[in-house]
């Protein structure tokens, strides 16, 4: 189930960033994604919640990686140093 909708979320961003969002139909995504219309309605309800689950999983891996680096460093310095930096 969970690489059902991860091949969503990747074809309807690679579609999306060649074609443009507003040119990208949900019957694109479904037949980018090899799956019917009705179960690409099923895992999402349109566009809109697909570009915001293809969000909120780039804003966790961001922040994630962020949290990451600044653990690494050692000193207040060095961690507030990388978060004006970023």
């Amino acid at each position: 189930m969970e690489a059902k909708r991860e091949r969503i979320l990747s074809v309807a961003l690679q579609l999306i960033s060649q074609h443009g969002y507003r040119k990208v139909t949900m019957s694109d995504v479904a037949d980018a994604a090899e799956i019917s219309r009705p179960t690409l309605y099923a895992e999402f309800a349109n566009k809109e919640t697909i570009m915001s689950a293809v969000t909120e999983e780039h804003t966790e891996a961001f922040t994630a990686a962020t949290e990451a680096r600044i653990a690494r460093q050692t000193t207040l310095k060095g961690r507030l140093r990388l978060v004006f930096e970023i």
